[in-house]
């Protein structure tokens, strides 16, 4: 018998995501895709936004069960579901899930994941907690022993992981940082073209950030200016050296700050392939080994597991309200 195809939803800060999955073992079958805006885009506007990436699945078949992770979980977001503590596995997810009741879909979402640092302070993610979920159905070794999972993104999740537990994480705003300085400061003398990645470039910024140097990392970045004007950098190659730079600064920072780190760590690396090959660089001139996976392959995995055990365990959505009115259940 065959089982039912659901709707995955990744909705980040800069992008939603979505994908009719048809169950097919550890990795459901893609069976279409689209896309929208980032919640930060589409704040007021959630439903229609939804319903224009996903409306023709549902009006197609009704009965498809919609599980929601990421931004769009939180304060800044369309429903707001709370945060599970770490350490915890991420199996704890699915007796955590929350049926959002609208009345154009059966919809369930993803808490949020919340830890303690090691020196003080907390951190939260998104959308993440999904995704390492799905690392561990793909790669089941990764359940056992200390493991450093890097997600990198918008805001980049450095994780420690220990015989499956997520022990505590920390956040970079790599991606975001990167936005606002090509977006909206002077680093940039012109838009930047769509030519090739200039990888000379990039590993230029990461190797600026070794040493010393690194440790005013504010200043190295006035140096994408300057290398425009007095060293012929052009726009695009000076947008790579930018991203080197804070690539780099990311990987230095977790090198100094996280008391589990030492080049004898290997560090799993789930990204696109553009985010994928620029962590990878700059981690193997930092001297890790790394091992890469597919963000989108570990963020279905995630969902798929999470919609088996819940049909698994007969859980199955209430009846949505009719009214017209989207609303927290």
């Amino acid at each position: 018998m065959t089982e039912p195809a659901f709707i995955a939803i990744d909705w980040g800060a800069s992008q939603l995501k979505a994908f009719l999955c048809q169950p097919d073992g550890v990795q459901p079958k893609v069976l279409a895709s689209a896309s929208g805006p980032g919640v930060a885009a589409a704040r007021g506007q959630f439903r229609v936004t939804l319903l224009e990436a996903v409306g023709d699945w549902l009006r197609q078949d009704p009965a498809l069960v919609v599980y929601m992770a990421g931004h769009i979980t939180s304060s800044l977001g369309w429903y707001q579901t709370r945060y599970l503590n770490t350490p915890c596995l991420p199996q704890a997810l699915l007796p955590e899930l929350v049926q959002g009741q609208c009345p154009d879909m059966a919809l369930w979402l993803s808490t949020g994941l919340r830890c303690a640092l090691p020196e003080g302070g907390h951190d939260v993610m998104r959308g993440e907690e999904v995704q390492l979920l799905g690392l561990l159905q793909l790669a089941p070794e990764l359940r056992f022993g200390r493991r450093l999972v890097c997600l990198p993104g918008t805001h980049t999740k450095w994780v420690w992981l220990e015989d499956g537990q997520i022990r505590h994480f920390r956040t970079s705003m790599t991606g975001e940082l990167y936005a606002l300085l090509t977006q909206h400061s002077v680093l940039l003398q012109q838009a930047e073209n769509s030519g090739d990645f200039c990888t000379e470039s990039f590993i230029r910024g990461c190797q600026q950030m070794r040493g010393t140097a690194g440790l005013h990392w504010l200043h190295q970045l006035f140096t994408v200016r300057t290398e425009q004007l007095f060293s012929g950098l052009t726009p695009q190659q000076a947008s790579a050296y930018l991203s080197g730079i804070l690539v780099g600064a990311d990987v230095q920072g977790w090198q100094v700050n996280e008391p589990c780190a030492s080049e004898d760590c290997d560090v799993v690396l789930a990204g696109n392939s553009q985010l994928n090959f620029c962590y990878r660089e700059a981690l193997q001139l930092a001297g890790f080994k790394v091992r890469t996976f597919d963000i989108t392959d570990a963020t279905l995995a995630g969902f798929g597991w999470l919609a088996r055990e819940q049909r698994c365990a007969g859980i199955v959505a209430a009846q949505v309200v009719s009214d017209g009115v989207c609303q927290l259940g």
